[in-house]
Order: C-alpha cells, then structure tokens, then sequence
C-alpha cells in the first residue's frame, strides 16, 4: 500500500509530499518488455516464451480502446519514479489528487460517530496520463443499440443483444439485452409514480431531509401515499401502500444511489398493474419469445434514483438470476 502525500492532510493518515509519480513505462525498460509481451500474447491463440532481445511494442494499450483495455485487467503496468532520494525505511508516498484531498478534508471535520462509515474515494493519476483516446468515451454512447435509437428506433417488444460499437462484440456473454417498449411507457409510469407519492419520497431521500437520511446500506419502509399533496387524487388503498428504500452503499462510493420497491402485496400489485397498464405487456411478450419462455416470474421490480455520483467512478450492478418456466 503506498499512501497520500499530497501538501496537506487535516487528519491521519498524516504525511509528508509525496516522494514518487506514476507514469506509464519508460520504452526500452525492462517493464515495458515484459508487459508488452504479456500483453500482446492475450489476444494470440498460443504464448510465445518471453525473449529479453526482442523488441516488444511500447506499452499497447495506450493506442486500443478504453473498454477492450479495462478487459485486459492484471497486464497494464505503471512505474514508480522518485522525485528526490529515498531514505532507508522511509515510506513511499505519492498525491492522490486534489478530488481525495479534498473529500478526504471533508470526511475528516465530521465526528467519527457521524460518519455514514469508512472513508473510500478514487485515487486520482497525474495530468495527461491518460492518452486523448482514452477520454470522454462513454459507455451508453459506445453501446451499437442505443447509438441507433434515434436513427433506427426499437420495435416494442424488439429484443436485441447489446454490442460494443466500436467493434461488434457483445457486450457480455449473457444476458445482456435492450428491449423496446411502446411509445409513451415512460410518460405513463412516471405519472403513476408521481400520483402515488413515489417521486416525493425520493425528494425527500435523495436531499436527505430529516426522517429520511438513510446511513449507508440503510433500509427503511414508508408509505409514500401520506407525502401526495392532493390526498383526494388516491384511494385509501394507495395512501396506505408500504415501499422500502435502501440507500446503496454510500461509504464505498461517493453517491447517494437509494433502491424503492413495492414492500407489501397492496403496492406490488399496484406497481404490476401500473407497469401493464403503461404496456410492459408488450416488452415480456418480447422476452418470452427472444427466449422460448412460457412464463416469467418477476423477481424483484424497483426504481433506482441518484443525484450525485463522483465523475471519477463509475458504478455497474449486474445481478444474474436463473429464471425458469412456471407453472
């Protein structure tokens, strides 16, 4: 482990400046040999034996795209370089950047009995490290199916697997699929949450207004029917409907992600029939006959909403279940 040695550190882990960089390998240094080896004998069908006198090309990955580099995870190398002699038993520091820093500063004035949990933040890399290919590539633009959306919308009910646009590949191995839905789905269940008090309760949550600030990975059930303004506009049924939110792990990513779902069998039947009503229907006849299913069983449906989230992380759930016909 190689700590923080930025110009100043309000609380432990305390340090002096930093005494080392980081950059991508000197070409001809023994490093940038071996992991150009290493790196180029991934994509053959068969390893060459590594030879000192050949000369491998110079750090590949810097020239490939971001997201066929993030898959070749455990063969980039950086190196180490010191800014002025290391001392015996001295400890090698380097500055996280100015993000820690700062978010460092600012989980150290709050009272350790206060604090949502751990401190966890991205570690920052010099300027310029990254080459200008690198930057400004998003993964939903680099996505062949949604690119299209505008050019060449989705069918409803249309089921397509997702591939890299970049290079036609599939973006997994499985169970990676966009569906088209009916046209003003989204418009329909957007009304239906709000009439029910699901868009207020993630007002409350996300700005974190007393009775609603979740620690993190906290769980709590409300009744977001009390928080409609116009208490006429529902039923009684509706006012009552149970949902719980879940605040996902705050203190291991900078962001203020909270699940809502349907928490007793009133509002799951609600949520269901609001979901039909606004032509789901149409999307899980799609999936049945993408996958030859006779019938699918919903295994949990919930709305996921987020304010803020560090530009510096990025965050991927992927939550594979075995679905099987149902009788």
């Amino acid at each position: 482990v190689i700590n923080h040695g930025g110009p100043s550190v309000g609380e432990k882990p305390k340090s002096n400046s930093a005494n080392v960089f980081v950059r991508w390998p000197e070409e001809g240094s023994k490093a940038a040999q071996l992991f150009g080896w290493a790196y180029t004998n991934g994509f053959g069908d068969k390893y060459q034996d590594f030879d000192p006198t050949t000369s491998y090309e110079h750090n590949p990955w810097l020239k490939m795209h971001p997201i066929d580099v993030m898959e070749r995870s455990g063969k980039l190398v950086f190196e180490y370089v010191a800014l002025r002699d290391i001392h015996n038993n001295e400890e090698i520091l380097i500055d996280y950047g100015p993000l820690w820093e700062n978010a460092w500063n600012s989980f150290s004035t709050v009272h350790p009995y206060a604090r949502s949990g751990y401190f966890r933040h991205s570690i920052g890399v010099p300027p310029n490290l990254y080459p200008p290919n690198w930057l400004h590539v998003s993964d939903k633009y680099e996505i062949k199916e949604i690119k299209d959306f505008e050019s060449n919308p989705l069918k409803p009910g249309e089921v397509l697997p997702l591939t890299w646009a970049h290079n036609g590949k599939p973006v997994s191995s499985k169970y990676a699929y966009v569906v088209g839905l009916p046209e003003g789905f989204s418009d329909k269940f957007l009304k239906y949450s709000e009439e029910i008090g699901v868009v207020d309760l993630y007002n409350k949550l996300l700005a974190e207004q007393e009775g609603y600030h979740l620690p993190s990975d906290g769980f709590a059930v409300y009744k977001p029917g009390h928080l409609v303004s116009n208490q006429t506009a529902i039923g009684q049924v509706e006012r009552d409907m149970e949902f719980f939110a879940h605040r996902y792990h705050s203190d291991q990513f900078n962001f203020n992600m909270h699940f809502v779902a349907a928490w007793d069998e009133a509002a799951r039947l609600s949520v269901l029939k609001a979901l039909g009503n606004a032509g789901f229907d149409v999307a899980l006849r799609g999936i049945g006959e993408r996958f030859g299913y006779y019938n699918l069983t919903c295994f949990h449906g919930s709305y996921m909403g987020v304010t803020h989230c560090d530009q510096s992380k990025v965050i991927k759930l992927c939550f594979e279940v075995s679905i099987q016909d149902t009788i």
